[in-house]
């Protein structure tokens, strides 16, 4: 579970690094498939994203277990966001790193899903 002041690396290649968490929406901790507003605190050079810039992100994987309806349990090493458009759930980079966890379909962010690799 992610909460305000929360810092995270990015799943993606929007030029962002490391992020940090200034916003959980409806909430007080953030789940997978969750949306917040997160500000860029390490970035690569000569990238779309510059360092303190505010945007969205969504969660794509959690240290915290997650239960599913089948039984199983779903538990990742870090936690990891993507940058999105917040309005079009849209992610901004064009390539998404590693799995991505497939309860992000409930939350509306299908384009992040269809851009990954691995569904787990």
């Amino acid at each position: 579970m992610i909460q305000v002041k929360t810092k995270m690396p990015v799943g993606d290649n929007s030029g962002a690094k490391q992020i940090e968490c200034i916003k959980v929406y409806k909430r007080r901790h953030a789940k997978p498939g969750q949306t917040i507003l997160v500000s860029a605190k390490k970035v690569l050079p000569r990238k779309k994203i510059q360092k303190g810039d505010i945007s969205a992100a969504v969660l794509i994987h959690a240290k915290k277990e997650k239960l599913r309806k089948d039984g199983s349990l779903i538990r990742f090493s870090k936690n990891t966001g993507v940058l999105v458009n917040a309005k079009k759930k849209t992610p901004i980079a064009k390539r998404i790193i590693g799995p991505v966890n497939e309860e992000l379909h409930f939350y509306g962010f299908s384009k992040v899903i269809s851009m990954a690799k691995t569904v787990l």
